[in-house]
């Protein structure tokens, strides 16, 4: 008989669902778990959107930084069909690292997202968190006064455009919800209290009569002008002897795409869903490898 341990999967705003698992529970089961336990008792449309990455923290759950003795694991994504047994064997202890569950695979538009209107919330929920934490501070003055002040009116989406107006709720939001829940630090030391609340005013009344998920979809669609959140960037190089370094672009709209050291223009390599196989060989004992793809219509590798 299996021994059964304990693990917590932890959601994009910091809560985790504890669960059971065994050597050879899968990833994929995981997801399954928690996704019933916390979102729906059905399956979810698009399930399939939803991926683990784990990071190492060590025992005392602080991420380290790398050293000579240290498993160095930081937001590796986890396989589906990799059991635990396996995470554990190429990762370290699961004591030792901290799992996340994240949407990481994305439709081709927001629109048919929004029919899952489960993994919708979650996603939104993870984007929000990450530009908040990462991205906030790096956004125009416009933009981040108007991606802060949809998520307030999709707070208050109850609430007409005359009631948000009045004092006493432009009070309740700075005093008791706290303006930093919306806004970077950044924008609210750079403008006078009086001058922002101008701002946030004119813009929720812009917005106003706007349904909570068109709320989220804007604020979805004005942040990808300035961060393309869909997509997921690494370095590498391309071609096996003469091989160029380059920038490895991957999302739903750009397929498999690069671009080279010297220019932002994204080159398209192929849409997903020519891909025939996939094959990876470890060509160095420091975790580099070589990647194959097969390409339906091309004779080349």
């Amino acid at each position: 008989m299996e021994r059964t341990t304990f693990l917590k999967i932890y959601f994009p705003n910091g809560s985790f669902h504890a669960l059971r698992y065994t050597p050879s529970t899968t990833v994929s089961d995981l997801i399954r778990i928690v996704l019933k336990g916390r979102l729906s008792p059905y399956e979810l449309f698009y399930h399939l959107s939803f991926a683990i990455r784990v990071t190492h923290v060590g025992k005392d759950q602080q991420i380290r930084l790398p050293s000579s003795n240290t498993n160095h694991i930081v937001n590796k994504w986890l396989h589906s069909n990799m059991t635990m047994e396996k995470v554990q064997a190429l990762y370290g202890s699961a004591e030792e690292l901290k799992f996340e569950l994240r949407v990481r695979y994305f439709p081709q538009s927001i629109d048919a997202f929004a029919h899952d209107k489960a993994t919708f919330g979650f996603f939104y929920e993870q984007l929000r968190i990450d530009y908040m934490h990462f991205k906030s501070d790096h956004v125009s003055m416009n933009d981040a006064i108007e991606l802060g002040s949809l998520e307030i009116r999709k707070l208050f989406k109850d609430l007409n455009s005359s009631a948000l107006d009045k004092k006493v709720n432009m009070d309740y939001l700075e005093k008791e919800l706290g303006l930093r829940k919306f806004f970077s630090q950044t924008l609210l030391d750079s403008q006078k209290p009086r001058v922002l609340r101008k701002y946030i005013k004119a813009c929720l009344k812009k917005y106003e009569g706007l349904a909570e998920e068109e709320c989220v979809k804007r604020f979805c669609f004005l942040l990808k002008e300035v961060w393309n959140w869909e997509q997921e960037i690494f370095t590498c190089n391309l071609g096996a002897e003469w091989a160029v370094p380059i920038s490895l672009v991957l999302g739903p709209s750009d397929g498999i795409s690069y671009r080279t050291q010297n220019t932002t223009k994204l080159t398209k390599m192929t849409p997903f869903e020519t891909i025939l196989t996939i094959s990876t060989t470890k060509i160095s004992s420091n975790d580099r490898g070589l990647i194959k793809l097969t390409i339906a219509g091309s004779s080349e590798v």
